[in-house]
């Protein structure tokens, strides 16, 4: 059996509101009477009205999420593209850009290393 949704649950409990109302809105029923079923389901139909609006609310915020990314990545990509044309790749400003050491201090390193295995091979 499939589990019902929020949203099945709370047209049951309206489904059993309208009926009641229709065939015998002044008959208590489980020791309620229709008034005091409302009062009391109210709340949880309430409170399930706000959730759907949340939820819908969330579906949009996430979808101005999608668009606002594609805009500020296409924008990025703008801007470390003219960097890198008017600066260079080597440059400490489009490297620290993207996020990694200019190439020329890397180049260093490596061969510094190198020289070192190469004394320690010699001896």
């Amino acid at each position: 059996m499939k589990a019902k949704s929020s949203s099945d649950k709370s047209d049951e409990l309206i489904e059993l509101s309208v009926a009641w109302q229709i065939y015998c809105p002044d008959k208590k029923i489980g020791g309620y009477t229709l008034a005091q079923y409302q009062e009391i389901v109210r709340p949880l139909l309430e409170l399930r009205a706000e959730m759907k609006a949340l939820e819908t609310q969330k579906r949009l915020a996430q979808q101005k999420q999608v668009e606002a990314d594609a805009a500020s990545l296409a924008l990025t990509e703008k801007v470390l593209e003219d960097v890198r044309l008017k600066y260079g790749e080597d440059s400490e400003l489009y490297r620290q850009m993207i996020g990694e050491l200019p190439l020329s201090p890397r180049k260093g390193k490596k061969k510094a290393k190198s020289k070192t295995k190469n004394r320690k091979k010699s001896h």
